[in-house]
């Protein structure tokens, strides 16, 4: 049991590292949102493709993950592997350290996903404003006017 509850903890701990990559690669991208607007499609692209290469390593940890939590909760009789369900049936030193490192995990992943509302949240912007200086002025009231020209102009005896 201790050999599958270190497995995971370590498991945790390596996950963890991944994510704080990821955080400084969110924050990245922020960074370069509050500087440039929009960055270039280049940027943005190269920061995806990281990031997408660093959440298939997470995928990979959190299936083996889900293995070692698997055969955790058979052993102890248990649905689920919920952290608050361990107390008391794993040493109190193991059950500590899962606690911690689920936690830091959690807060981090809160972090990540913050930056990102963020970043989405500025792009959209950008990408108004963008919009917004390539549409002309006023279209709706322009074309209304156009039309009620039209429709005087046929009005009119020739």
């Amino acid at each position: 049991m201790n050999d599958l509850l270190e497995k995971t903890i370590k498991n945790f701990q390596q996950q963890y590292k991944l994510y704080v990559d990821m955080m400084n690669l969110a924050e990245k991208q922020l960074q370069y949102i509050e500087q440039q607007g929009v960055p270039s499609s280049e940027q943005l692209l190269q920061l995806i493709q990281e990031r997408q290469t660093l959440l298939q390593a997470i995928n990979e940890l959190n299936e083996k993950n889900r293995f070692f939590q698997n055969q955790i909760t058979r052993e102890l009789g248990l649905d689920a592997f919920v952290i608050r369900n361990l107390e008391g049936m794993i040493d109190e030193a193991y059950f500590r350290r899962l606690q911690e490192v689920i936690s830091q995990l959690g807060l981090l992943l809160e972090r990540i996903d913050a930056s990102d509302q963020q970043s989405h949240r500025m792009l959209g912007d950008g990408l108004k404003a963008r919009y917004k200086k390539a549409a002309p002025k006023n279209t709706s009231t322009r074309a209304n006017r156009a039309y009620k020209q039209a429709m005087e102009n046929t009005k009119k005896p020739k």
